[in-house]
């Protein structure tokens, strides 16, 4: 099992026979108080991480995702942006918000363990040209789906 899984089922309460009793490696702070919007939840920040893909910090009304990979951030005020539509991470009066985060968030994952990039020394593209890409559609694609962007395949 990943550590974050592990982590992530530990602090949801989800224990599954892991032990966790004597465990220092990690603060059990279950997220089930948070969920239900209990006042007494512990949890005033949250690290996630997806894969070696992702990691982000949610911290009071501040969301900030890394893209290691890609060389990339998005910052999202919650309680304006809920749905996290609008990225904040260009404008110039937040860059100090993103970098304190980002060393928030790279303190959190030392102590977890987690020893994954923030930033690689040779990003790949933010975007990628998928025109020469031959692509086929799978057999529960839709007529009109099949037609439009496939052709006869």
């Amino acid at each position: 099992m990943y550590a974050e899984e592990e982590a992530l089922m530990l602090s949801s309460g989800i224990t599954c026979g892991i032990e966790t009793e004597g465990r220092s490696d990690f603060e059990r702070q279950s997220t089930a108080e948070d969920a239900r919007g209990e006042e007494d939840a512990p949890r005033a920040e949250l690290a996630l991480s997806m894969g070696m893909t992702q990691r982000a910090l949610v911290e009071g009304r501040w969301k900030l995702i890394r893209y290691p990979r890609i060389d990339h951030a998005q910052l999202f005020d919650l309680a304006s942006d809920p749905h996290e539509l609008v990225d904040q991470s260009g404008r110039p009066e937040m860059a100090d918000r993103v970098k304190d985060m980002s060393a928030h968030l790279a303190a959190l994952m030392s102590q977890a363990g987690d020893d994954a990039p923030l930033s690689v020394d040779e990003p790949q593209p933010f975007t990628r040209d998928l025109s020469e890409v031959k692509r086929n559609p799978d057999r529960w694609q839709p007529r009109w789906i099949r037609e439009k962007y496939f052709g006869s395949r």
